[in-house]
Formats: structure tokens, C-alpha cells, sequence
């Protein structure tokens, strides 16, 4: 049996994710989930629209700028190249892969396992960019 998957708004999300989103999100984010570690439970998060002209950076919000190279990108996912600027119709997910919650102050992600950030095209439904980061 594979982990419980949830969806839902991320925690600044400032509207409702339209159902279109969500559709569009599970179509891409669905065949992802198989191939990131395995783990009791994944949470899809859809952020909100990326502006357009943001560094990768700004858009993932994961890192600053300097720091934001160190994250991976698993091998059967696009990563786009430094100085890379996003257009118009992104939109930021969050899929994050959790073996166990650590509640508390010294867990940054407030869970061990995975988490992958992903900039998902609402035109087309492709992932244009993926970021990763061990879950501790």
C-alpha cells in the first residue's frame, strides 16, 4: 500500500486554489510521487502564482540566493540553469514526503523524510523547474 496523500492550500497562500489548479497539479505532481523516497505520507501544497521575472530563487523560496545552488534536483526532473528567470502562468507546489513529523523548534521543516518544491506551468501542465532537500 503507498503513503496517504493529501492536498491542500499552502500556509501563505493568500486566495483558494482554483479547481483547475488542483487538477493540473495532480496530473503533474501524480507520477512524481512513486519515484521521490517513499515514505507513510506525502502533503501537496499549491502555493501561490510565481511573479513573472523572478529569480528561481524568489519563486522556491527555499534558500537565499547565494545558498539556493546547494539544493538538488532529482535526475528525471527538469532544473533550469543560474540567472534563470521565470515566466508568466507558473505556479509553486510544494511535495513533501514525511516518515515522521518532528514537531518543535529545532526542525526547520517540522518533519523528517523529503521535501521537493516544484514550479508547475498552469498553460501546459509541466513541471519547468524542481528543487530538493533532505527533510531533518
Amino acid at each position: 500500500m503507498g503513503p496517504t496523500v493529501r492536498m491542500w492550500p499552502g500556509a501563505n497562500r493568500r486566495t483558494l486554489s482554483t479547481a483547475e489548479e488542483q487538477r493540473t497539479v495532480m496530473a503533474a505532481v501524480g507520477p512524481v510521487i512513486p519515484r521521490l523516497p517513499q515514505t507513510k505520507e506525502v502533503v501537496i501544497e499549491i502555493g501561490d502564482p510565481v511573479r513573472e521575472g523572478c529569480s528561481l530563487a524568489e519563486a522556491h523560496r527555499r534558500r537565499t540566493e547565494a545558498a539556493f545552488p546547494e539544493l538538488e534536483t532529482p535526475s528525471f526532473l527538469p532544473r533550469r540553469p543560474p540567472g534563470s528567470v521565470c515566466p508568466s502562468g507558473l505556479i509553486k507546489v510544494d511535495v513533501d514526503c514525511i516518515e515522521e513529523r518532528t514537531p518543535g523548534m529545532g526542525s526547520w521543516y517540522q518533519f523528517r523524510g523529503y521535501s521537493l518544491s516544484l514550479l508547475i506551468s498552469l498553460e501546459d501542465g509541466t513541471i519547468w523547474d524542481a528543487r530538493g532537500d533532505q527533510a531533518t
